[in-house]
């Protein structure tokens, strides 16, 4: 697995499904590729995001059957279910005594996503599931360097990270160069020219100063499992339990993205991308899922995008994973 940044280098090509040649950005400029998807895109806008381009995964293992087996069955098939699904729904206004729905987190120079979603979608559902009342910031860095088989700074596995959370624990951890929690994140912004990282080194004890050891700072899930990938199901998982992780096949015009409601217009395949859902909604009339991205707040709108919704475009509602915390 390899990690690439968006090269901006034209290329036009009838390789898309579609009547129309797709437009990749090939021998482009930024602002001539931005300008091309702003021609096609019908929901969205485009736009130049500040900061260093993002790294993407190239790869990544989507869950075999028998690691599906292995987790939990979808929740809302034995919960019942006695009041309406609202049109919109956001997590952030709805938990407002949960503020780690507001924030969006930095993946930084390595393909971690899939780490870093899914442990914001945990913290989210600590506090959420206790009523505010429990607050956890669990550890990307935890997630990404000591969750065996997950995955690397080149990739990973999400339903491997749930699982992981459940049978293992994870810590707590802040942001890069926040000093806070167990094992702060490690990974800054990608530096034009220096080597980016690969593997980052599993340390099973806390930053000096973190009040108590490694072992007892961990937090657990008494059930890890994947949403059955129909709509209504994961809203019915989101409105009731907190954010779940979900991935898609992302396309470069996906850094671009400013406004709107995100529908693959034009650009090169780049592998796959998770991200936390928390919400939903319509635009226009075009339905949405609400997304938190794992680039920090500059990109999109601050940090967060609007994606097709009921589709299952680029496969955005079959990888969807979840878990529910244990408090002991």
């Amino acid at each position: 697995m390899k990690v690439h940044r968006i090269v901006f280098v034209l290329f036009v090509s009838t390789a898309f499904a579609g009547a129309d040649p797709d437009i990749y950005e090939d021998n482009l400029t930024r602002d001539e590729f931005i300008a091309a998807i702003n021609s096609r895109a019908k929901t969205w806008k485009a736009g130049i995001n500040q900061g260093p381009e993002p790294v993407y995964m190239t790869t990544a293992g989507s869950a075999s059957e028998a690691e599906l087996r292995m987790l939990d069955p979808d929740p809302m098939l034995s919960r019942p279910r006695t009041d309406d699904l609202p049109e919109t729904f956001d997590a952030r206004d709805h938990w407002p005594e949960c503020p780690s729905l507001r924030e969006v987190r930095n993946q930084g120079c390595c393909a971690s996503c899939y780490a870093v979603s899914v442990a914001a979608a945990m913290t989210d559902r600590w506090c959420i599931q206790s009523n505010g009342t429990q607050q956890h910031t669990f550890s990307s860095q935890d997630v990404a360097s000591c969750c065996v088989g997950c995955g690397d700074c080149t990739g990973g596995y999400p339903h491997r990270v749930w699982w992981h959370w459940r049978s293992h624990g994870v810590v707590s951890g802040g942001e890069f160069d926040s000093g806070e929690g167990c094992r702060p994140y490690e990974v800054d912004a990608c530096v034009y020219g220096e080597p980016e990282p690969e593997e980052l080194e599993c340390v099973q004890q806390c930053r000096i100063g973190h009040p108590v050891g490694y072992e007892a700072d961990k937090r657990y899930a008494v059930r890890s499992f994947h949403v059955l990938p129909e709509e209504e199901m994961i809203m019915w998982n989101i409105y009731l339990g907190g954010p779940v992780s979900a991935t898609f096949q992302i396309y470069s015009d996906f850094s671009s993205y400013r406004s709107g409601v995100y529908r693959h217009t034009s650009g090169r395949h780049r592998g796959l991308h998770i991200v936390k859902l928390l919400g939903w909604g319509i635009e226009n009339g075009t339905k949405y899922w609400l997304l938190a991205n794992t680039w920090g707040s500059d990109w999109g709108d601050g940090g967060f995008v609007k994606f097709l919704r009921g589709e299952n475009h680029l496969g955005i509602e079959s990888e969807v994973f979840g878990g529910n915390p244990r408090y002991d």
